[in-house]
Order: C-alpha cells, then sequence, then structure tokens
C-alpha cells in the first residue's frame, strides 16, 4: 500500500471511529435524558415533584386530586403517628418562617407553622405561584399541624402533612385557581374542601413514593449460583442471581450494581401473596410481571404443576401498586425455601418437604431433588397487604430481571415500560464488562460502587440529576385517578 493509500485508509478509520463514538454519545445521553430518575430508589423528595400542568383550570367545588381517597397509596397515604409537641417526632417538623405565607395562628401558639419538610417545600412553591399569578396577594394558611383534637382522628394535620389555604384577599372565586396551583406545586393530594378553604397534603417523610423508586426490603431472598439461597442484605455485586429467560427456562444473571442500598432504612412495602403461598415484597412503584391470559382465570390447565407455563407475548409489566385480586403472577418454587416472614426477620428451615405453616406467612418448602421446583408456574394474587420492612436494596443483573422469593420481578421501577430504563442502563453495562475485563479489581469495585456502599449508586445520581432538567415527573410515576 502507497503512503497516501495508507494515509487514508487511517484517516478514513479514524473518522469511521470518530463517528461511532459520537453516536454512541448521542444515544446514551438520549437515555440518560429521557429516564432520568426513572430507574432505582431515589432520595429526597424530587421524585414527586409535578410540573405545571398543560392546562391550569381551576378546581371545582368539592374535587379533589387525584381522585382517589386521600389516604390511599396513590395519593397522601395513611396517618402514620399522631405528632405532639413532647414527642421525639416533633422534633422532624420544621416551623415555615416564609414571608411571603400568612399564617392566621388563631390559637396564637405558632402551631400552624410547624410541618413536615415535604410539606415546607410544597408549601413555599406554591407561595411562589400565588405571588406569581396575583401580584398583590399572598399565601395564607388557615390551619396546619395541629396538637388538639380539632380534625378526625386519622387527620394528617396531627403529623405536619397537612395544611388549609386560601389567598390572603379571601376572595372565594380564586379558590379553585389556587387548587390549581398547589396541584402544580407538588402537594400529594388537594381537595376543594370547603368554600372557605383549599386542603393539601404530602406524602410522609418515610413513604417508598419519596426516598426510594423501586426497592426490596434486606431481608427477601434470591437464589445465587455462588450460595444457593441468599439474603437480599448479603447479596453482593458479582453474585449470579435466578432469574427467568425469555423461553421460560430458569437462568442466572449477574449482579452488577445496587441503585440503592441503605441497610438502616425502615420503610413501608407491598406484601403480594399468591394462592400458592409466595409471597413478595416490594415498593408500590417496583415493576412486576404478570401474565394476561386471553382465557377464563379459572381454566386450571394454567396451575398444572407439570407443565413450564411462560408466555412472553402475554407478559405484561406493571407497577406493584396496580395489582388486584386475581391477577396472575409468574412463581417458581425453586426459590421459596421456607422463608418465612416476620417482623423482624426471615427464618427458613431446610429439613423435609411439605407445607409450612405460620402465623404470618403460610410457604410450601423448597425440595432440591424435585424437577417441580424448576416449573415456571403463573399464580392468581389472592391478598394484598401493608407492611414494613427494614432496609432498602435495588439490585441490577445485567438482564434486567431476577426472581425473589420465587416471584419474578424487573429490576427497574417509576416508568411506565421497563425497556426504557434497561436501554439507558446500556452504558453502564458496558463500562461494567470492559472493567472486569482490564481493570484491577479494586477499581473495578469503585466503579460497580460495592465497596461500603451506603446510598445512590453515582450513575443513578447522574440519571437523577439529567432526568429532573427535562423530564415530568407524573411521566415517571403517573398518579392514579
Amino acid at each position: 500500500m502507497t503512503q497516501t493509500g495508507a494515509f487514508h485508509a487511517c484517516a478514513g478509520w479514524r473518522s469511521t471511529v470518530r463517528r461511532s463514538f459520537s453516536q454512541f454519545k448521542t444515544v446514551s445521553l438520549i437515555f440518560l435524558i429521557l429516564t432520568g430518575s426513572s430507574l432505582q430508589c431515589m432520595p429526597g423528595r424530587g421524585g414527586s415533584r409535578r410540573r405545571g400542568s398543560r392546562r391550569s383550570t381551576p378546581l371545582v367545588f368539592k374535587q379533589h386530586i387525584p381522585n382517589v381517597s386521600e389516604t390511599v397509596l396513590g395519593a397522601s397515604g395513611q396517618a402514620e403517628k399522631k405528632i405532639s409537641a413532647e414527642s421525639d417526632d416533633f422534633k422532624k417538623l420544621i416551623k415555615n418562617e416564609n414571608k411571603d405565607i400568612i399564617f392566621r395562628d388563631e390559637e396564637n401558639t405558632g402551631d400552624d407553622r410547624y410541618m413536615s419538610a415535604r410539606c415546607r417545600e410544597k408549601l413555599n412553591i406554591l407561595a411562589v405561584s400565588v405571588r406569581h399569578r396575583w401580584p398583590y396577594l399572598r399565601l395564607r394558611v388557615t390551619e396546619g399541624w395541629d396538637s388538639g383534637k380539632h380534625h378526625a382522628s386519622d387527620s394528617l394535620h396531627y403529623e405536619g402533612r397537612a395544611v388549609d389555604i386560601t389567598t390572603s384577599d379571601r376572595d372565594r372565586t380564586k379558590y379553585g385557581m389556587l387548587a390549581r396551583l398547589a396541584v402544580d406545586a407538588g402537594f400529594d393530594w388537594v381537595y376543594y374542601e370547603s368554600r372557605s378553604h383549599i386542603h393539601c397534603s404530602v406524602k410522609s417523610e418515610s413513604s417508598e413514593a419519596l426516598r426510594m423508586g423501586g426497592c426490596f426490603p434486606g431481608n427477601v431472598y434470591v437464589i445465587s449460583r455462588e450460595n444457593r439461597q441468599t439474603k437480599m442484605s448479603d447479596l453482593r455485586v458479582g453474585d449470579h442471581v435466578m432469574t427467568i429467560a425469555e423461553d421460560g427456562t430458569q437462568t442466572y444473571t449477574e449482579v452488577i450494581a445496587f441503585m440503592d442500598k441503605r441497610d438502616r432504612v425502615t420503610s413501608p412495602f407491598i406484601t403480594i401473596t399468591t394462592e400458592n403461598g409466595a409471597t413478595i415484597r416490594l415498593t408500590e412503584s417496583h415493576h412486576i410481571y404478570t401474565y394476561r391470559s386471553g382465557t377464563d382465570r379459572h381454566n386450571d390447565t394454567l396451575y398444572s404443576a407439570e407443565r413450564n407455563f411462560f408466555d412472553s407475548s402475554r407478559t405484561q409489566v406493571v407497577f406493584a401498586r396496580d395489582i388486584v385480586i386475581g391477577d396472575m403472577l409468574y412463581v417458581t418454587d425453586s426459590q421459596r425455601s421456607n422463608v418465612i416472614y416476620n417482623d423482624h426477620d426471615f427464618t427458613h428451615e431446610r429439613s423435609g418437604v411439605g407445607y409450612v405453616h405460620t402465623d404470618n406467612i403460610d410457604m410450601y418448602r423448597y425440595d432440591e431433588e424435585s424437577s417441580n421446583n424448576d416449573i415456571v408456574k403463573v399464580r392468581r394474587v389472592v391478598s394484598i397487604d401493608r407492611s414494613r420492612g427494614r432496609g432498602i436494596y435495588a439490585p441490577l443483573t445485567v438482564s434486567g430481571t431476577l426472581l425473589v422469593d420465587g416471584v419474578l420481578v424487573s429490576c427497574y421501577a417509576l416508568v411506565s415500560h421497563d425497556d426504557i430504563p434497561h436501554k439507558a442502563m446500556a452504558p453502564y453495562r458496558v463500562l461494567y464488562q470492559w472493567s472486569s475485563l482490564v481493570l484491577p479489581s479494586n477499581i473495578q469495585s469503585i466503579i460497580a460502587g460495592a465497596e461500603h456502599q451506603n446510598g445512590v449508586h453515582w450513575y443513578s445520581k447522574i440519571l437523577h440529576s439529567l432526568g429532573t432538567w427535562v423530564m415530568p415527573i407524573d411521566s415517571l410515576y403517573p398518579t392514579k385517578s
């Protein structure tokens, strides 16, 4: 090859490399921006922030948004604990000193100024919106935290999670628009409750919808190739855990990160139980796979223990909160080896084969010799409850799926389709695989965030920061209405 030919060949190769790298950066950036906080357990209160609605339509009298009860998971959630001025929890309330807000304070105690951090955040946002909408007016709070007995026993006022508001001119014709501004400010439930005020409330500070996207407690179990049955809190980056392939066979997939990992927090979870005793606990915004049957749900052939039943064409990913009794989940017996829930931890027994009964959960024993343990089955959901669990764990696998307590779940949360966050993780998966081949183990451990991790993974933080710039939160985890 002549020098000229070699030069052109080299130049062409460099041009191709630059173009490919540029395309890779572009695609990666698009995925990062579009998914933002859509992945795993996201900290802070940004995860529930709403952007302004396209139409500023005033609420009408007795209308509330979302169109569900205030105390359900899709709104502000249940009352947790009444806070008194003498309790330790009172120290968690914050006094709001915003000069753009008028507090009626008819008791002359200053109590109405105390509220949860989230409530203060949303109220301050609303105060700005009010001044922008009506420059000569201010937001007025008629009722905030209440230490007395002036409300219903389950009122969120007792926890500093609710406020009643008006405009400073008390013009009732403005209240419908004030309610709309409260919705846009990010309050979790807004109610045009009375002709004299608007009622607004927020989720609790411990609510999973605020502190996490989709996670598991530490005392659920996976099946790892290295240690067989493994508690979630003992799982490590580099372990291979059992999952279900698209053809329905059981396989192992590598854990490449924990997008969030905190072992000392206690948070609420949804507990879903199927007819054969399989029970899974996860956060309400986590993805779980369901089977959508085109036939009668009571067709017994769906539950034959002698057939591997997995149909990817009829598999649908949904939020855990959207599961209802009668839905069907993919379950395998090979994982549920006598895992028994209690309030503190799981226990398991290895002896015998049969049925285990406790006061809390009924589970089937695991038999390593039984071929039926490798069969994927469809099981109907028979109960849905709430529970609290210790720890926040969000493992990320190469496949984006795993079996937790024998139930097939996704690694992702918040967005409606888990293929989007899975693609957004492609740059990290490439980085992880590359680092495992060419870098020393201590450097790879830093990239994976595996050493003494207590919090959100660095890659997840990047996605969160980028995503919150451009992505409406409602499109990530839409409010039920």
